[in-house]
């Protein structure tokens, strides 16, 4: 998936599932951007974030393996990995992989915390 989903469009599709190890890496409160990655290393010779927009409620561990993704039946996120739940609430979700290191800025351009976009 590398294109945003809106909660209404995904019936019960899986939007995103992966078994590698994340983090809740960022979230900006003006913008309600909520960045989950994944980063390059051992194994895995790529990044991977996820990013859910327009965010007014996170229910999530900080880090966690695993990540699966269902709409629940309000339009919220329903979030699973092993060995836990959680939730998000959001207008939609994207995720995209890319070979960035450890702390660039992801493909999802995420706003620098004074608003303005990055590159």
């Amino acid at each position: 998936m590398s294109q945003s989903v809106p909660a209404e469009s995904l019936g019960d599709q899986v939007p995103f599932h992966s078994e590698r190890a994340f983090q809740v890496w960022r979230y900006d409160v003006g913008h309600g951007l909520l960045l989950l990655r994944s980063v390059k290393g051992g194994q895995h010779s790529f990044r991977i974030d996820v990013l859910f927009s327009d965010t007014k409620t996170i229910n999530l561990p900080t880090s966690f393996v695993g990540l699966r993704i269902h709409l629940g039946a309000d339009g919220s996120y329903l979030l699973s990995g092993d060995g836990w739940t959680g939730e998000v609430r959001a207008a939609s979700v994207a995720d995209r992989e890319d070979n960035g290191e450890y702390f660039e800025e992801g493909p999802s351009k995420m706003p620098s915390f004074d608003g303005t976009p990055r590159a």
